[in-house]
């Protein structure tokens, strides 16, 4: 069993990323977050410096980025082992990507909607404990 900690985020395809990061700032006051390791996209656009909205050109998406739309829920390390377990045991297939400030597990439900559990405690799914826990870590 897993624990989900919180919705983390929605990725969604945006025609021009500029223009929908100024949008996004002025209409919703949302603020933008990049991180160099990502390149030039996705832009977080964060509500509350924990969840938004990841924007990335619709023309340009990467398929190891999870597809869009995609919707994200954030867990700790010990959770992110479990959640792989988990759907293992439910027969759910996933691909695992390192996003260097996070980790990620990719896999769809039953309508064929995209779904994402991601870790930021890189640094801790190296733990000892947490590795016991896992066999493909």
């Amino acid at each position: 069993m897993f624990n989900i900690h919180k919705f983390d985020h929605a990725g969604i395809g945006v025609n021009d990323l500029d223009k929908s990061v100024e949008w996004y700032k002025r209409v919703l006051h949302l603020t933008p977050r990049r991180e160099d390791s990502w390149g030039p996209y996705p832009v977080m656009m964060l509500c509350d410096n924990l969840s938004g909205l990841a924007l990335f050109p619709s023309d340009k998406v990467p398929l190891n980025h999870g597809g869009l739309p995609h919707f994200a829920f954030e867990v700790d390390a010990i959770n992110f082992i479990e959640a792989k377990k988990h759907l293992d045991q439910e027969g759910v297939p996933w691909q695992w990507k390192d996003h260097k400030v996070a980790q990620s597990i990719y896999f769809t439900d039953p309508d064929d909607h995209r779904l994402e559990i991601t870790c930021y405690e890189i640094e801790n799914l190296n733990h000892p404990a947490i590795k016991s826990a896992s066999n493909d870590v």
